[in-house]
């Protein structure tokens, strides 16, 4: 006679949080949740940690910051840059921002470069 086999899924969420990044606009999703093995990052915006305001320079000074806050927030979920599997950017107007965007992104991942979708909204 054959014997039934339970499972069950059970899925831990770990709320991952720093100070060292921007906080979450108006603290109403978390930076990342870790699951598991996996980390999963909110979507972020050039944000200053000291004022919360968008930091001044345009386009390359943004994605630095982005990509401050986003190694910050890994860092904290014991992890960094170099285990990012993919990057989706929105750009205001990818025209104009997506070489300047570029020109950080591809100097801040390292070899195997994340994958990354680019589109504008």
């Amino acid at each position: 006679m054959a014997t039934p086999i339970y499972s069950t899924l059970t899925t831990i969420r770990q709320d991952v949080y720093t100070d060292k990044a921007a906080a979450p606009f108006q603290h109403v999703f978390s930076q990342a949740i870790r699951s598991g093995n996996k980390i999963y990052c909110s979507g972020s915006v050039g944000l200053s940690t000291k004022t919360g305001t968008l930091v001044e320079g345009g386009i390359q000074a943004e994605t630095e910051r982005v990509l401050d806050n986003l190694e910050a927030v890994l860092n904290e979920a014991d992890t960094g840059l170099d285990k990012v599997i993919k990057v989706n950017v929105y750009l205001k107007d990818i025209a104009r921002d997506f070489s300047a965007m570029n020109e950080v992104y591809v100097r801040r991942f390292a070899m195997p470069m994340p994958e990354q979708n680019s589109s504008q909204n």
